[in-house]
């Protein structure tokens, strides 16, 4: 009986041992359409295998790294919008008090200076109502600063005139 409960735990064991090395992630993708979509992944929790580029395939161009801000980590979101009128969404966002805007294939498309670093996401619309999409960014030296500048950013990466404006961060 005892040979018995044994190899009993041993397979339990093993069973529970094998679900925990496996994990379901949530992968993001461009359906056929050009549109955000979502799928479930399970993948095995190895270190080495979760590094296997044959496991986790990433689109020709990515990843990239960026420098970030020292003192803490402004790393807030990205938007997604069309801005040099091909059809195809570019990926716009802030990293260490740059504002960048890539081609899904990882190309730069244009990269613009900024006075302080970002803590939310590039927002996009047509603000001048000229038919472009132009990016608006909030900058700001951290939570702790009393100032912060709101750009606007025409589709070819250049600060529209009268911008960036000087704003109280509390007033955000």
């Amino acid at each position: 009986m005892k040979k018995i409960t044994l190899f009993l735990m041993l397979i339990s064991m093993s069973f529970l041992a094998s679900a925990q090395n496996t994990t379901t992630l949530q992968e993001a993708f461009l359906d056929e359409n050009g549109r955000p979509a979502i799928r479930e992944k399970t993948v095995p929790m190895n270190e080495d295998q979760l590094q296997d580029e044959k496991l986790t395939p990433q689109a020709p161009g990515w990843p990239k790294t960026f420098k970030r801000n020292s003192n803490y980590f402004p790393y807030r979101g990205l938007a997604l919008a069309d801005l040099n009128n091909d059809d195809k969404d570019e990926i716009i966002f802030s990293a260490n008090k740059i504002l960048y805007a890539y081609e899904g294939d990882g190309n730069l498309l244009w990269q613009r200076q900024l006075l302080k670093d970002s803590d939310w996401p590039p927002a996009v619309a047509d603000v001048t109502g000229n038919g472009n999409p132009e990016v608006v960014v909030i900058a700001h030296d951290c939570y702790f600063s009393t100032v912060g500048h709101v750009y606007v950013v025409d589709n070819t990466g250049q600060i529209l005139p009268g911008w960036p404006v000087n704003i109280g961060v509390s007033s955000i």
